[in-house]
């Protein structure tokens, strides 16, 4: 369930500002959004890579590396908040 709010978060932030998604994750405790990043990213190495004609398995690829891209954002949104 964290998961999902963690890529729903990501996948609504707006880089550079401090917005709803961001004050979301930032109440987290720091071992639990480890925890739920990490799941993320061990869910994308483990996934086979698609076949070139796989289109569905390709955008899922694709969703999954946008998501991380767009958590890379949130979390330095976060961090930068965090030193005002």
């Amino acid at each position: 369930m964290r998961t999902a709010d963690w890529r729903a978060a990501a996948r609504t932030h707006v880089s550079g500002q401090f917005d709803v998604p961001a004050a979301s994750i930032a109440r987290w405790p720091a071992d639990l959004t480890t925890v739920v990043v990490d799941r993320v990213i061990r869910r994308v190495r483990e996934r086979p890579s698609p076949a070139p004609d796989d289109s569905a398995r390709n955008a899922d690829r694709d969703d999954d590396g946008a998501v991380l891209a767009n958590g890379l954002l949130l979390h330095t949104d976060i961090a930068i908040s965090e030193q005002n």
